[in-house]
């Protein structure tokens, strides 16, 4: 991680300075390769106009009037991504995401003006953050109430309103919640697809999970839309899941959102935050998660 804050902050003062062209180059350092999870010690890597150009062994020649930064006891990760946020609109989160090693960010929720500005301010080297994928105000139906980051859209022609204003406003996707009737839920997936927009969020509770993923949902945050009774199925021994929630129904609904490329947020991490009493009980059982979500 030590590597990661180095590696962020060359890029974020070349950033800041349109006139700081020269290469940046990590001498000696050990780069964790995620993909096959080993290390490969004593590599050069070059960084030029904010991009990685070259992953080399150390002792290669290095471009001229680069700047050198030594990596030497220390290692390389690539960016972060944190795919569930409520921060974009205050940049002293941002800049800790960034001290974090977090360099991408999806913000699920946050005031649209300000999370707009600061995005802007980031891409522009204004502001030290993560960059910044911005949903602004999320959609929701009665009996949840308004305000400036939860827009309530109660018929079709409301969806429809709502999707085109958030799209002027420049928003990257459209987030819906519990609350949205079918209609609606209907309404923002062909309002957004029309506009080229991705829609994610909660799944309705006028919906199915596997509905959701048919109308072209993208992503489907938190493991809450299954009967937590169905985590059983990760141990056996725990097992006390309910009529119509058993593997063949897991593994059906799975294989939907493989075709329709919906992905699962758990966002298991925010137990940490909501219960941590309850946190070291239930990580083992998440720790599962995966090899369940690639066997399907």
């Amino acid at each position: 991680m030590p590597a990661v804050l180095v590696l962020l902050s060359a890029l974020a003062a070349c950033s800041s300075n349109s006139q700081f062209r020269k290469a940046i180059v990590i001498v000696d350092v050990t780069v964790v390769d995620v993909r096959r999870g080993v290390g490969l010690p004593h590599m050069d890597v070059v960084v030029h106009d904010d991009k990685i150009t070259s992953v080399a062994p150390t002792g290669e020649r290095l471009p001229s009037a680069a700047s050198v930064i030594s990596g030497k006891g220390r290692f390389l990760i690539p960016g972060l991504w944190d795919m569930h946020v409520h921060e974009a609109d205050d940049p002293r989160a941002l800049g800790l995401l960034l001290a974090a090693g977090i360099t991408g960010a999806r913000d699920m929720q946050s005031d649209p003006q300000k999370a707009l500005e600061n995005r802007q301010r980031i891409e522009s080297g204004q502001l030290d953050g993560p960059r910044l994928l911005v949903a602004g105000p999320l959609l929701e139906g009665p009996p949840s109430k308004p305000d400036n980051e939860t827009w309530i859209v109660r018929t079709p022609q409301e969806a429809d309103r709502a999707v085109a204003s958030l799209a002027a406003l420049g928003v990257d996707f459209i987030k819906v919640h519990d609350h949205l009737s079918r209609e609606a839920s209907h309404a923002v997936a062909n309002s957004a697809k029309a506009k080229g927009l991705p829609f994610v969020g909660h799944v309705s509770e006028w919906i199915t999970p596997a509905e959701a993923s048919d109308m072209g949902q993208k992503s489907i945050e938190h493991f809450e839309f299954l009967p937590k009774k169905c985590l059983a199925l990760l141990d056996p021994k725990r097992s006390d899941t309910p009529p119509g929630c058993d593997r063949a129904t897991l593994d059906a609904l799975m294989k939907t959102f493989a075709r329709n490329g919906t992905w699962l947020d758990p966002t298991a991490g925010a137990f940490r935050y909501f219960a941590p009493e309850q946190w070291e009980k239930i990580r083992s059982v998440y720790r599962d998660l995966a090899e369940l979500m690639r066997a399907n």
